[in-house]
């Protein structure tokens, strides 16, 4: 007896809504139809949460289910009561590989009563495998994003790249450091469209990578939040620089680069600044190509650096156009 849709009756059991009896010879015919149903796995029509099986695949001689007792409760939103989460507005998910099966239930607790002391966001789904972020001590999705992207205490650790900068700031460019600008190097890592993605608990989509503004206006060169606007004073920017220098970002590259010309291109590769997206679990950032334009690839791929430097307000150039082969030569009595 098979059904495609089932009645919770609260009390650990369900009932076949509108069941049908399918005889062998028609199941030969027309197994491919019953994918997505519900069978107790007998003529019964009502069964436990433990018998309760819920149908992902057939064969003429054969069916692939979950059990009710490995559905998983999941809802949009949540109460705390100080020790304990407790979905709210909630579904039962059987397979997770169904598009958009989710819609605007990202939190659960991966289990069956929709309760528990850790919460589950899930921002990503990839061929039915759950990316998601453990949320604790009442925190929310809103609450991780805060701490993960906008809060005074990120960015608190400098980098490998950060470090070789320094490196070579401090071995070649100190004597010059009174003819440059403390400018904001930005790297922006506000959300593109955040109410597309997954990360979005009112609907957004968990097939869905999380972008970075920086993918967007090449012309924007405007860096959303403080903490990502890295200086060596607070005046403009989040103070944690300890030299004036750092990256080319993908704003500065596309504004650089006309009809496969570039100032910036060496015939070498190197990281720029910005980042570009976040994919399942993978952090990718920009580069640029020999050429001199923008490509993105995962954070771990080994190339160059190239620090950048921007000159003080008032310093004059006396010679050179800026390219590879000609640099600015500038008067360092200005």
């Amino acid at each position: 007896t098979f059904s495609d849709n089932i009645n919770d009756n609260g009390n650990g059991t369900y009932t076949l809504s509108n069941p049908v009896t399918i005889e062998k010879k028609d199941w030969y015919t027309n197994y491919g139809s019953y994918k997505n149903y519900y069978t107790c796995g007998s003529n019964e029509v009502t069964c436990s949460t433990s018998n309760i099986k819920y149908i992902t695949s057939t064969s003429n001689t054969s069916i692939t289910y979950i059990l009710g007792s490995n559905w998983n409760r999941y809802g949009n939103s949540f109460t705390w009561d100080g020790t304990s989460y407790t979905l709210v507005d909630t579904i039962d998910v059987k397979d997770l590989s169904q598009l958009g099966v989710l819609n605007n239930k990202h939190y659960t607790c991966f289990n069956s009563s929709g309760v528990c002391n850790e919460l589950n966001y899930i921002y990503y789904i990839n061929s039915g495998i759950p990316y998601y972020v453990k949320l604790n001590n009442g925190k929310s999705v809103e609450d991780a994003l805060n701490e993960m992207l906008y809060n005074e205490d990120v960015n608190t650790n400098d980098s490998i790249i950060k470090s070789a900068i320094d490196y070579w700031y401090s071995n070649n460019m100190i004597q010059y450091t009174d003819y440059l600008e403390d400018t904001v190097w930005c790297n922006d890592r506000s959300m593109d469209n955040p109410n597309t993605n997954g990360w979005n608990p009112n609907g957004g989509s968990t097939s869905t990578s999380l972008y970075f503004k920086s993918t967007g206006n090449s012309s924007n060169l405007t860096c959303q939040n403080r903490n990502d606007r890295f200086s060596v004073n607070k005046e403009n920017g989040n103070g944690t620089l300890r030299y004036p220098v750092g990256l080319i970002t993908i704003q500065e590259t596309s504004l650089a680069y006309n009809s496969s010309k570039s100032p910036l291109a060496s015939g070498n590769y190197y990281w720029g600044l910005s980042p570009n997206d976040f994919s399942i679990s993978t952090a990718y950032g920009y580069y640029v190509n020999a050429n001199g334009y923008n490509f993105s690839s995962t954070v771990n791929y080994s190339i160059g650096v190239r620090p950048a430097v921007s000159l003080r307000t008032g310093i004059e150039y006396m010679s050179g156009d800026g390219s590879v082969d000609t640099p600015y030569v500038i008067d360092m009595d200005s």
